[in-house]
């Protein structure tokens, strides 16, 4: 808890705990308004703070345990959990209880410690039920302001309520007035005084320098030392340590703070990339070296700014971090050898900017979004005019400020005007699949642009199957070819129980036979190694997965299974997808059509090229209706039209054909000699 935050909360009670302290010393007094009205008044807003404290706490925590919908406490309309304002009676009950053992506590202790005439000690057990009405009101009182004067928000793309206003936030409540802190400044002027909510969860995930800030208080060595908050997603949090045990720290639950000497942010990311490489075997790459790189802290960093940390939140700012050990990392190297080569994500383009000014380095931008999406970035940016109808096409594409959230799109700011330097850009993609659209690149960006995709193998034997989904591998062999269809929707898709539920109904009253990927990722609580390596735990209809097991329609993957080899199965003859570009192209490299459900980012445009320019496969929601609940019934049509009609055939039949031309591409050559000519250049 910050110094502002234990002010704002326990000021008023230890004002008075002082003034106690200053007019009777350690006496022991009763508490008897006849003896003296001052003291009484005091001992009783002391005992009124913690009631409210209490109570405001309880409610919060033992309230959410109640399967009652909240209502919100201005108009008693249902609201989503989370809600400032949102209230059950549970919730109120708890704060009564609360508000009661406060009370009960101080009589039994004053029984046994204060000397007391018979008459005040019987008087003194009003303090008990009058102690459980503030602990109700404390819990009112903050649900009152929380609902008219705090701002609560549906998120469309993290699938939470929260806090802040934004592009993809939907407001549900109250207005941007007030947060926490102020909230219980003002109540420091109320006769019951209460505890401040705890810290928001998007306010803790998206500041890590509250987080630093709360570990020094602690004595905890930076940055060897790390936490994570339970509902927080591991991968925004791959710095810090896995989620364990959880320990209480300013008012929330984290993850215990173990000491690891070696974790870093990198080393997470490192055996993601290991384990998840599909299509390869990391063992014919013996030359690859991982290294992993520790960031500096964030109150260490002279390149970041604190404004800019604010504006980017937590999980940018860890990119970011990684500047200077990087910059040490490549002078190292750039000391040793002839040249260096650097080729980098588009995404840390501002990471490794120093490279610029090293000796003999050069500096590639590798994008890793579609080409389409990437020139309709570029025209967005240099204003340039495009021919029919790819200019009409790319004028129909929502925009960005509807796909990507405030912070995204300022992280992307800063990463564009950091690719000033670049010569040449780097995409996973080819002429076959994108070769008007690389050609418009060019142009619009005045370099040289390589297609050396797709980078993933276009053929996958039996022998290259991976172990760990041998079972999945057996049951698509017994299944009728193209009778199959794979249901996925990446490693940063989060989706809500609701919508879980409405899939699963979905999918089963499709009649299909399916294989639906769910894994950490799916569920709000995000994605970490461990639930890719020993598979999660998911609140699936009752009775969902024995029904589709005996009767032998569909698997439920809960690990990380690798979805290229999937795809190249016989049997799989359709890919549901939030149409993120690997599984656009990996799709496209198998000859699979796509149900496409963007999600956010660069999806809702990459949907586009697949279904309108592409035309290999069809929309389940339209990107406009993104706030809405997709219904089973929706999902039921969407799997029969791809699978089963003439609609999905043809589909079907234009996917094989441009798989086709992209495997021949690869087999003669003309694929091989945009690779060649860029490993030309920078080992010339």
């Amino acid at each position: 808890m910050t110094r502002i935050q234990v002010l704002f909360n326990g000021g008023i009670a230890t004002l008075l705990v002082l003034t106690v302290w200053t007019v009777i010393g350690s006496e022991d007094k009763c508490l008897d308004s006849k003896e003296s009205h001052m003291i009484t008044s005091l001992i009783g807003g002391i005992i009124g703070q913690y009631c409210c404290c209490n109570g405001d706490t309880w409610s919060s925590e033992l309230g959410i345990l109640s399967n009652e919908e909240p209502r919100l406490i201005t108009n008693f309309k249902p609201v989503r959990r989370g809600t400032n304002g949102g209230v059950t009676k549970a919730g109120l009950l708890a704060a009564a209880a609360a508000g009661t053992v406060i009370g009960l506590t101080f009589v039994v202790l004053g029984f046994f410690t204060t000397k007391c005439t018979s008459d005040v000690t019987v008087k003194q057990l009003f303090v008990i039920p009058l102690s459980a009405l503030a602990g109700v009101c404390g819990s009112v009182i903050d649900s009152l302001l929380g609902a008219t004067l705090q701002f609560s928000g549906f998120c469309s793309v993290r699938k939470k309520v929260v806090g802040k206003p934004g592009p993809t936030v939907k407001r549900i409540s109250g207005l941007t007035v007030l947060d926490n802190n102020a909230v219980n400044l003002n109540l420091l002027f109320d006769p019951l005084p209460f505890l401040v909510n705890e810290l928001e969860p998007q306010y803790l995930l998206h500041d890590w320098r509250k987080v630093y800030e709360c570990l020094a208080m602690f004595g905890i060595p930076i940055p060897r030392y790390g936490c994570v908050h339970r509902e927080a997603p591991c991968r925004h949090l791959d710095y810090f340590v896995e989620e364990v045990d959880f320990v209480e720290v300013m008012g929330t639950a984290f993850g215990n703070l173990v000491e690891k000497p070696t974790v870093d942010s990198t080393s997470t990311s490192n055996r993601q990339a290991k384990f998840r490489l599909s299509g390869w075997d990391i063992l014919d790459f013996p030359t690859i070296r991982f290294h992993d790189l520790v960031p500096v802290p964030p109150d260490s960093c002279s390149s970041v700014s604190a404004a800019v940390m604010e504006k980017i939140g937590s999980f940018f700012t860890s990119i970011l971090l990684l500047r200077e050990p990087i910059r040490e990392f490549l002078q190292e190297v750039s000391s040793t050898y002839r040249r260096t080569v650097v080729i980098n994500d588009s995404g840390m383009s501002w990471v490794v900017q120093d490279a610029v000014s090293m000796p003999n380095t050069e500096c590639y931008c590798f994008h890793t979004i579609s080409v389409f999406t990437a020139l309709s970035f570029a025209c967005e940016t240099t204003k340039k005019s495009l021919p029919s109808p790819v200019a009409e096409i790319i004028a129909e594409l929502p925009p960005r400020e509807n796909t990507f959230d405030s912070e995204t799109i300022e992280y992307i700011k800063m990463q564009r005007e950091s690719r000033k330097f670049y010569s040449v850009g780097l995409h996973n993609s080819c002429k076959e699949i994108e070769g008007v659209f690389i050609d418009l690149l060019e142009e619009q960006r005045e370099n040289k642009q390589c297609a050396i995709g797709p980078l993933n193998p276009v053929e996958i034997s039996k022998k290259k199957r991976s172990k760990q989904t041998h079972e999945c591998f057996s049951w698509f062999d017994k299944q009728e070819r193209n009778s199959v269809i794979y249901v996925s929707f990446g490693s940063t898709t989060t989706l809500s129980k609701e919508q879980i539920n409405e899939l699963a109904f979905g999918l089963e009253q499709s009649g299909q036979k399916f294989i639906w990927v769910l894994r950490g990722a799916d569920k709000k609580g995000g994605d970490n190694i461990e639930n890719i390596e020993s598979g999660s735990n998911f609140d699936l209809p009752e009775g969902f997965e024995e029904r589709i097991k005996d009767k032998g329609v569909g698997l439920i993957g809960k690990n990380w299974a690798p979805q290229l080899e999937i795809l190249a199965h016989g049997s799989i003859g359709g890919f549901m997808s939030h149409c993120g570009w690997n599984s656009c192209i990996e799709s496209i490299s198998m000859g699979v059509p796509m149900a496409a459900w963007p999600i956010h980012s660069d999806q809702p445009r990459n949907t586009v090229l697949i279904t309108k320019v592409l035309k290999i496969g069809i929309i389940v929601r339209d990107w406009e209706n993104r706030d809405e609940l997709v219904s089973a019934a929706k999902f039921e049509n969407a799997v029969r039209n791809l699978m089963g009609s003439a609609e999905g055939e043809e589909l079907r039949r234009r996917v094989t054909e441009l798989s086709s031309a992209v495997k021949k591409s690869v087999m003669n050559g003309a694929i091989r000699k945009e690779m060649d000519s860029f490993v030309a250049h920078i080992t010339r």
